[in-house]
């Protein structure tokens, strides 16, 4: 994802694209990847390899914060947490 992320600010740099739009792509890749690792984290322990240090630390942090609530139980969290922010800006931009 890195890679991806470092092409896309570079072919923004070369096409000279503002670098407002840059940015704003850069911060929803960092979020994809958090998410993606959080995500993986909550997996069995032998998948523990695919969700990295960052995932492993998260997941470790969010099951002492919240208990052991199951990757179920987060995905409906991040699927209502979607929603409501779909919502909001879909709100805001009218």
């Amino acid at each position: 994802m890195i890679p991806l992320l470092l092409m896309l600010t570079g072919i923004y740099l070369l096409l000279l694209i503002k670098l407002k739009k840059a940015f704003k792509s850069l911060n929803w890749g960092i979020l994809g990847m958090i998410w993606i690792a959080t995500t993986f984290g909550f997996l069995d322990k032998k998948y523990a390899l695919l969700s990295g240090i960052i995932g492993v630390e998260l997941n470790t942090f969010l099951s002492v914060y919240l208990g052991k609530t199951g990757p179920y139980d987060c995905a409906y969290f991040r699927i209502f947490d979607l929603c409501n922010y779909s919502i909001q800006n879909h709100t805001r931009k009218n």
